[in-house]
């Protein structure tokens, strides 16, 4: 199943990942993906950090992210990053309930991923003058949102 944005947003959302990410081959397209380093980073530094949140963390009765929730998301990340063209998320969420937010912003979309209970995560796509769209998949089949080049 291949989910996708407009044209403009240039993403796709693909599943299922195979056991061996493909390789890139050209040096420039190497110092893209290196240079992606640091959000692949910033992204488990933030899961990490939110991990640690304690309840009422936004001072309204929050509960603390649950910590099997906070290792899905960080295993689902390092799977992602081991694929060259995987986006990584731009934020990285609390949610109130003991979830976690993953998510993607463009000019044109916004992509979130939400781990709230085991074995599935829920999906929701906003492109600006188009419905809004949710669907749920399961964990257990790593997905990738994936750039269009």
């Amino acid at each position: 199943m291949t989910v996708s944005a407009p044209a403009g947003a240039r993403i796709s959302l693909t599943s299922p990942l195979i056991s061996e990410p493909p390789t890139s081959g050209g040096a420039p397209e190497s110092t893209r993906f290196l240079a992606a380093d640091a959000q692949w980073d910033r992204v488990l530094d933030d899961l990490l950090r939110l991990g640690g949140l304690e309840n009422d963390w936004d001072g309204q009765g929050a509960l603390a992210l649950d910590p099997a929730h906070v290792d899905r998301a960080s295993a689902w990340v390092r799977e992602m990053r081991r694929w060259p063209y995987a986006v990584a998320p731009t934020n990285v969420l609390p949610g109130t309930s003991g979830e976690v937010i993953l998510e993607w912003r463009g000019d044109s979309y916004h992509l979130a991923a939400e781990i709230a209970t085991p074995g599935r995560v829920e999906w929701l796509l906003n492109v600006p003058g188009q419905p809004i769209k949710q669907w749920e998949t399961d964990t257990h089949c790593s997905w990738m949102v994936r750039s269009e080049r």
